[in-house]
């Protein structure tokens, strides 16, 4: 009895020591900061919520997910396949019920079609830094009670890849409210 146990006890070490050394061979793709060998996707969404009445909001700044069909349109624009910028905000419609957002997404969720928040061109700006750059836009609501709290960057007016996307708290808009978004890329 007293073998087995010992047995089985050499036997998990050793099953750990192999996963151990496996996570650190120099085989894995690693998109941690230390690796400098491939290109790492930072990027946070920022979001402002001005008031009609010029009350503002706190900014709030968030991480967002890459999704597999961005990451594939990357790669094809950067191996020359071509394809458009990355440069259409859209928002989802909280109203009916916004996902989670998830590597494997392809749409944002019930997109806004109307109310002034519907997919719109964002600004392009370059940012100090090498691989620094932002997309940005103001929506405004043209009526009340519009609510959202996701978004997703696009490369078509409608349709086309979602690149990435992002949630944040819920936002609950009325006529004349603005919301501004700032998506914040860099490539590392």
């Amino acid at each position: 009895m007293k073998e087995n146990i010992k047995f089985l006890g050499v036997t998990l070490i050793a099953m750990f020591a192999l996963i151990l050394a496996t996570s650190f061979s120099t085989n894995n793709i690693s998109l941690s900061e230390e690796s400098k060998d491939g290109i790492n996707y930072e990027a946070t969404v920022c979001r402002q919520i001005t008031r009609a009445d010029g009350t503002i909001e706190p900014t709030e700044c968030s991480h967002n997910l890459l999704t597999n069909a961005g990451a594939n349109a990357s790669r094809d624009l950067l191996g020359n396949v071509g394809g458009a910028a990355f440069d259409w905000i859209g928002l989802c419609n909280a109203s009916i019920t916004c996902a989670t957002p998830a590597i494997t997404d392809t749409t944002l969720s019930n997109e806004i079609t109307t109310g002034g928040l519907d997919r719109a061109q964002g600004t392009y700006a370059v940012v100090a830094g090498a691989g620094n750059w932002t997309i940005s836009k103001t929506f405004t609501a043209d009526s009340d009670n519009i609510l959202t709290n996701s978004t997703g960057l696009f490369n078509a007016t409608s349709g086309g890849t979602m690149l990435a996307e992002n949630s944040f708290t819920l936002a609950s808009l009325q006529t004349d409210d603005t919301i501004a978004l700032t998506w914040q890329i860099n490539l590392a």
